[in-house]
């Protein structure tokens, strides 16, 4: 958009099985990309755009059983990072980004009886 006049972009084909979990600039480019998770098996992928221009970045699997709590520059390198929960019994864990390559970090336990508090 550029105020109230549209610019078509490219469409790009992706299966139904893949939701968009999250829109921030991974790349520390100034320019949003889009986080993509596969709801059918839980392996994500961040597109980095420009304009209507995407480069994917690597699919990484993971489980189901880890949902997505936020996304925020953890690392404050002006990069997204992905701050995981494994529902299943409350451990946390950051992947550091840098662009569509990640860093994860140590897994920390916590009971799920502690809530993330954005």
């Amino acid at each position: 958009m550029d105020g109230g006049t549209k610019t078509p972009g490219t469409i790009y084909s992706r299966s139904l099985d893949w939701a968009i979990e999250d829109v921030a600039d991974f790349s520390n480019d100034g320019k949003a990309d889009i986080l993509w998770r596969d709801t059918s098996n839980g392996r994500i992928q961040v597109w980095l755009m420009d304009g209507g221009t995407k480069t994917p970045g690597t699919i990484y699997s993971r489980s189901l059983d880890w949902a997505i709590e936020d996304v925020a520059d953890f690392s404050n390198d002006g990069k997204a990072d992905i701050l995981w929960r494994d529902t299943s019994d409350g451990r946390i864990q950051v992947w550091l980004m840098d662009g569509g390559t990640k860093t994860p970090g140590t897994i920390y336990s916590r009971s799920l009886d502690w809530a993330i508090v954005l």
